[in-house]
């Protein structure tokens, strides 16, 4: 049973579920009465600002009223009057004046300014310093005005000096100011409540007084920090600062504006202590929930886990008798569910097993039983040294059943075929239907030398008709034979031998066939030469060899077959019957068609220069005669070798011709209309009609070698080609034997008026080198005439 992880389990579910649900909504509660706690904070925060802001204001006012009120009262006092009005003659008297005045009045300077607001006499250096070349009237006035001197900022009030009060015109102007630090100090922190500091512009922010330490002023100073109007929150480097700032008063006609701040910590003390709380409450709620939900859910995936476990008997296959009953109805309900199921899976076994095993229509074992079988008695027959066979078997002509009568009445002979089948008598014999038409059987513990006798009898279960739905068939089937230990030694190999052979059995029109190594064709060295073939093409590893055909009658060299060998560089001479047949499989006939006529028409050239003229005969396949561009390649490498259509002759099979009747007509009236000879080849081989031939456009008809060979001892084959002689003369063709190896053979055919001979006895395929070594007429003649052509 596998391990199921602690996280994964129900349990764990369950426990995360509640602790998470309880967690979520305590977080939200507490988030919710978080952010109302602190928008409530923050507001109470705000009026508290607002409030000490005026408090600020009215300071400030106070003390700028004071000051103004003892201004003007000093303006109006007469002995001031005539101090001033002297203070050119006699400034020390002016001074004394007002440094006395400037003391009981606890201002930090004072200055006399004359009616054009020159200093005459002042009670600081600034009086050398400052020029007054701005109204002055607004300074007269109850609200904060502040100015900025060298040395600081000044709060700063002014009274006009009349000689006479009844005019307007002021004759001089009385200027006392109080250093801004002095009055922002901490006893006006203690009554707002606040740090309070005096800035210019908040959006670029020039600080004038604050009582804040020094530390912190600078940091503030040079954090760059921005104020708007509502609250800010100002990170220090050690702490952070919560201020605002209110509009005050004006700084050389500039607003003025103070800035209240407090640490954020004891501004919001009462809601850190209240988030500590809310913290405490979550700790313990969730420790609370945790412990039931861990007993609830224990409660409920106790029985849960025995299920399981009997579940898991269940899937090794363990069917359990009694499953435990529960007093919870859920969980009865499973347990009479898994049980439900433990049932319904035994059924759906034996049904799958059925299916998987199994062919739904015979009853008898699939392909798969086939091959597990196979594999268990090769097993033990390597064990016994002992051999074994398997017979495949395809019924022919079944679609054509298929299509005619329906396939329920193919299925119907399948059945009855598969009861036939059962028929056979062998010992431990096993049968199976692999798919369609196909079977197979096992043969264990077989004879080699009685498996032809065995098939002999196999043969016989088809010998008579097969009945179905009243309907009489005679059904025959292919047999493909593979042998343990001789053809393979497992089982997908004895499997693809047994098909390879069935497959080729069909093709060959016989009943049964064992395999053999040359009926594979699709070996690695076979599918390596597929592959090599176009490259041999180019890299002249062919070769054309040249086997002379004789005149009969005029006994002389008429004409050459030109056949194709190849010169392979790893595996050497390479038959044409294994190499021409993969060409036409992989597509490179077209290529070596082309290659043999070019070779074949510059030989035939060559020839000609040394006086040699012979027909030159090439063979093509079905593939190059229903391809249309094949006249044309013909007529182009006619013409570019500046040759005649009567060089050449195209030797075409039987079964090629028969192949695409239709486009083979019209290929071969178009080379006829070039002039090119045509040749039937290997006539009698194949499955053609004399009315298809008739239509031909044909000039030569060749007998295959196998009428030829046996010609003197076999009376049939003598007929054969003797009508075919006859057959041929009347349809206007002349005749050609293949594979005419003695004398005795060549007078038997020139008696029945074959025109030419092709065969060992003339002489066999040669290179060309060979071939002007071998031609000599005058010899030639001579052994046509003492019979010993072929030496």
């Amino acid at each position: 049973m596998n391990m199921i992880s602690p996280i994964r389990s129900l349990q764990s579910k369950i426990l995360f579920l509640f602790v998470s649900l309880l967690i979520a909504v305590l977080l939200l509660a507490m988030s919710t009465v978080l952010s109302q706690n602190y928008q409530h904070s923050r507001q109470q925060l705000e009026q508290r600002m607002a409030t000490s802001a005026k408090v600020v204001r009215f300071k400030l006012v106070a003390d700028a009223d004071v000051l103004l009120r003892s201004l003007t009262t000093l303006a109006k006092d007469f002995s001031v009057k005539q101090l001033i009005a002297s203070g050119e003659q006699d400034p020390d008297s002016l001074e004394s004046a007002l440094l006395n005045h400037k003391r009981r009045l606890k201002s930090d300077f004072a200055l006399v300014l004359n009616a054009d607001q020159q200093i005459i006499a002042g009670t600081t250096e600034l009086s050398q310093q400052v020029v007054f070349d701005f109204d002055l009237t607004p300074f007269s006035d109850h609200d904060i005005r502040l100015m900025a001197f060298s040395d600081g900022y000044y709060l700063i009030k002014v009274a006009p000096v009349k000689y006479v009060e009844s005019t307007n015109a002021a004759n001089a102007w009385l200027v006392m100011g109080i250093n801004i630090n002095h009055l922002i100090d901490q006893s006006l922190a203690e009554l707002s409540g606040f740090n309070v500091s005096l800035l210019v512009s908040p959006s670029q922010p020039e600080f004038i007084a604050s009582t804040l330490v020094l530390n912190d002023f600078q940091l503030l100073a040079q954090s760059g920090h921005i104020f708007g109007a509502s609250m800010h929150e100002i990170d220090l480097a050690e702490h952070a600062l919560v201020a605002g700032v209110f509009p005050l008063g004006f700084v050389n006609q500039t607003q003025l504006f103070v800035l209240l701040s407090t640490d954020k910590k004891k501004a919001f003390l009462s809601f850190n202590a209240l988030i500590v709380q809310l913290m405490g409450i979550i700790v313990l709620s969730v420790i609370v929930a945790f412990l039931a939900a861990f007993f609830v859910s224990k409660g409920v995936t106790k029985p849960l886990r025995s299920l399981a476990k009997i579940a898991e008997n269940i899937r090794l296959g363990n069917y359990v008798n009694d499953i435990p009953h529960s007093s919870t109805i859920e969980v009865e309900s499973l347990s009479q569910a898994l049980n439900t199921m433990q049932h319904s899976i035994q059924e759906r076994e034996a049904q799958i097993n059925q299916l998987a095993y199994f062919d739904t229509l015979t009853k008898l074992p699939n392909r798969n039983q086939f091959y597990s079988t196979l594999e268990s008695r090769l097993h033990e027959h390597k064990k016994r040294a002992a051999s074994l066979a398997i017979l495949q078997l395809d019924l022919d002509r079944f679609k054509e059943v298929n299509d005619t009568l329906g396939h329920e009445f193919g299925d119907n002979l399948l059945k009855t075929l598969a009861q036939r089948l059962k028929t056979f008598v062998y010992p431990q014999v096993f049968l199976a239907h692999f798919t369609a038409d196909e079977f197979g059987l096992i043969l264990p513990d077989i004879d080699p030398l009685q498996l032809e006798s065995i098939l002999q009898q196999f043969e016989k279960l088809f010998s008579l008709a097969f009945v179905v739905d009243d309907i009489a068939l005679d059904i025959d089937a292919s047999v493909g034979v593979a042998v343990y230990p001789q053809d393979a030694e497992n089982a997908a190999k004895l499997l693809q031998c047994s098909d390879i052979a069935m497959h080729t059995c069909k093709d060959k029109h016989v009943h049964y066939l064992c395999y053999q190594p040359s009926l594979n064709k699709h070996s690695l060295l076979r599918l390596s030469l597929m592959s090599e073939l176009r490259a041999a093409i180019l890299d002249n590893q062919l070769e054309l060899f040249y086997q002379p055909k004789l005149d009969i009658e005029q006994q002389k060299i008429v004409s050459v077959e030109c056949l194709v060998r190849w010169h392979h560089p790893e595996h050497g001479f390479i038959q044409p019957d294994e190499f021409i047949p993969l060409a036409e499989q992989s597509g490179h006939i077209r290529a070596l068609t082309e290659w043999a006529i070019k070779t074949a028409l510059a030989q035939h050239k060559s020839w000609l220069k040394q006086g040699i003229e012979l027909q030159m005969a090439v063979n093509i396949s079905a593939v190059d005669l229903i391809d249309l561009k094949l006249p044309a390649l013909v007529a182009q490498l006619m013409s570019s070798h500046g040759l005649s259509p009567h060089s050449l002759k195209l030797e075409v099979t039987e079964s090629a011709v028969m192949a695409e009747p239709d486009q083979a007509l019209q290929a071969l009236c178009m080379l006829n209309q070039m002039g090119i000879k045509l040749s039937i080849d290997d006539f009698g081989t194949g499955f053609s009609s004399m009315a298809q031939l008739k239509k031909m456009p044909l000039d030569e008809l060749k007998i295959d070698k196998s009428f030829v060979l046996d010609l003197n001892n076999d009376e049939d084959d003598e007929v054969i080609v003797k009508s075919t002689v006859e057959l041929a003369h009347n349809l206007g063709l002349s005749v050609v034997a293949e594979g005419v190896e003695d004398l005795l053979t060549l007078n038997k055919l020139k008696g029945f008026g074959c025109d030419i001979a092709q065969g060992y006895f003339i002489a066999k395929p040669m290179t060309a080198e060979n071939f002007i070594a071998w031609w000599d007429p005058v010899r030639l003649q001579q052994l046509i005439s003492h019979g010993a052509l072929h030496d």
